[in-house]
């Protein structure tokens, strides 16, 4: 890998992390950027099709699902969010979309031998994402929207990311540690932060992509990964998210056979 590749990655990082920052205290920069740009852009979106690798159905439905997730997000921001609890089901639903893309993505495109972890993986995620209860705003000048998801949880979740783009998209492993690393690294200011600047970090860098197409395909090293190593990997990223299950659920569990 050459300096100047991963200078790029670290401005990825860099990326994800300012625009999350920025949104967050300028909630007119987010509603240009997530809902004015998406709008303004997407004839020439379409246009761009030829040229992009990636655009598949799975590419289009995670552009537009998870520009929406962040005007939702937005949206509960800039009003009254504590009035009504219809829109925090409504962020828990866009999740579990958001997991079921992979899952329906990777069972089309390869075998049951390689696509069953990542079918199985997003079913436990799912069952191990806390409810609405664990959602709130922050009442202070800039709100900030909270979601408690356990670090095992999170780890969880990056694991199972990295190996669909691992079965799917071997050559761009690398940027894609990059888009995952931005809210992992804002984790560390407040535990509950991840799923805030993941949202945002997300929408904005799939809408780079499809602007800028000759900035993701062909850039990143191509990665030759062997199938054996996949699926003991993924058998590895299984066992770890049949534990973060059993931690979302023990007491539960304690609670059914006891």
């Amino acid at each position: 890998m050459s300096f100047a590749y991963a200078l790029y990655l670290c401005l990825i990082v860099v990326l994800g992390i300012v625009v999350f920052l920025m949104c967050r205290r300028y909630l007119a920069l987010s509603w240009i950027l997530f809902l004015a740009l998406p709008i303004l852009l997407s004839p020439f979106w379409v246009q761009m099709e030829v040229n992009l690798a990636f655009t598949t159905w799975f590419g289009w439905a995670k552009l537009y699902s998870i520009t929406f997730y962040a005007v939702l997000l937005l949206s509960i921001l800039s009003r009254n969010p504590y009035a009504k609890k219809w829109p925090f089901y409504l962020v828990y639903w866009m999740m579990m979309l958001n997991l079921i893309q992979p899952v329906l993505a990777t069972g089309l495109a390869r075998s049951f031998s390689i696509n069953y972890p990542i079918t199985i993986g997003g079913i436990l995620l799912m069952l191990s994402t806390p409810g609405i209860n664990a959602m709130r705003i922050t009442k202070e000048k800039v709100r900030d929207f909270y979601w408690e998801l356990s670090l095992p949880l999170v780890i969880g979740y990056t694991l199972w990311d990295l190996l669909f783009v691992c079965i799917l998209f071997p050559m761009n492993i690398l940027l894609q540690i990059a888009v995952l690393l931005a809210p992992l690294l804002v984790l560390f200011k407040n535990k509950n932060l991840y799923f805030f600047p993941r949202v945002y970090s997300l929408a904005f860098y799939f809408m780079f992509y499809f602007t800028f197409p000759e900035w993701v395909i062909g850039t990143d090293l191509l990665l030759s990964v062997n199938e054996y190593i996949v699926v003991y990997g993924s058998m590895g990223v299984l066992a770890y998210l049949v534990f973060v299950f059993w931690i979302s659920w023990k007491d539960r569990i304690k609670q059914i056979f006891t």
